[in-house]
């Protein structure tokens, strides 16, 4: 039996985006920043001090869970005076659920 080669362009994975992909998947693979996300959108905007008091935080676990949600373009904030405000950024949440239902659909 004779084996055929058959030439193949280089497999190339970008691993850095795979990795910023992951902090992407895992700012929203927690119950707690599913809990702020959803008390964000209730109230429309919020701040730090209203999160953490609301959620019966400690305020700097508040603080690091707005920044790993801020970091992947979930929230952003506005100061406004004395008071920064956090409110969702829909557009963003919306590309993220359509690109994992196409990913789920080519995985079928």
């Amino acid at each position: 039996m004779e084996m055929i080669a058959i030439q193949t362009p280089d497999l190339e994975i970008n691993h850095v985006s795979i990795k910023k992909g992951i902090r992407v998947y895992r700012a929203l693979n927690s119950q707690l920043r599913q809990k702020m996300l959803d008390l964000i959108h209730k109230k429309g905007r919020i701040t730090v001090t209203e999160l953490f008091m609301e959620l019966d935080l400690e305020q700097p676990v508040a603080s690091n869970h707005l920044a790993i949600l801020r970091e992947a373009g979930f929230v952003s904030s506005k100061r406004m005076g004395k008071n920064v405000f956090y409110t969702i950024n829909y557009s963003r949440v919306e590309f993220l659920q359509l690109k994992t239902k196409d990913l789920l659909n080519e995985c079928q």
